[in-house]
């Protein structure tokens, strides 16, 4: 009895572990839940801006001067945002100029991708750099939630399409 019972359990743990699959790469766990911050008004904005310009401000020596590009082809969020961080580069103390002669360069870079969720929510990727002419000197990147009914206040305006000709002739 004692073998029998042996063998079957022999057999039981050989059958069981050829019925295990094995792995030789990890295994792809999903992703637990990120808290994100949400940009829902003007006022989120600012908060990002503050924030922003503080981290900045804290890798910056004091005084620094610094020039934040604004582009004519911003989106709403990007032309709220620059000037929301001018003001703050003020309060924490920066020199902020209106040409880029003699001072650092503050750029803004706004990406944004659909959301992982399924609520029609977007993701909103903003970074800040501080760059001379030739390296980054500070950067700040955030990542944040916004609603999708949204997302124009997020993307560049869209360029105009042009075609130049020359015309030929005449009296």
């Amino acid at each position: 009895m004692k073998k029998t019972l042996a063998a079957a359990s022999a057999a039981a743990l050989l059958a069981g572990a050829c019925a295990t699959p094995v792995h030789h790469a990890p295994a792809a766990n999903a992703q637990a839940a990120v808290s994100q911050r949400a940009l829902h008004s003007a006022s989120h904005w600012n908060s990002l801006a503050r924030d922003v310009a503080q981290r900045l401000s804290a890798r910056l020596a004091p005084q620094t001067a610094l020039f934040v590009n604004q582009h004519a082809d911003a989106s709403a969020f990007d032309r709220a945002f620059s000037t929301q961080l001018i003001t703050a580069l003020l309060e924490a103390g920066h020199p902020v100029l209106r040409t880029p002669a003699g001072a650092l360069r503050v750029g803004v870079d706004t990406q944004v991708k659909p959301g992982v969720d399924a609520t029609g929510s977007l993701e909103i990727i903003v970074s800040t750099s501080v760059t001379d002419n030739s390296r980054f000197i500070a950067r700040e990147t955030g990542v944040f939630r916004a609603d999708a009914a949204d997302e124009a206040l997020y993307l560049a305006a869209p360029q105009a399409r042009t075609k130049s000709f020359q015309v030929v002739g005449g009296e």
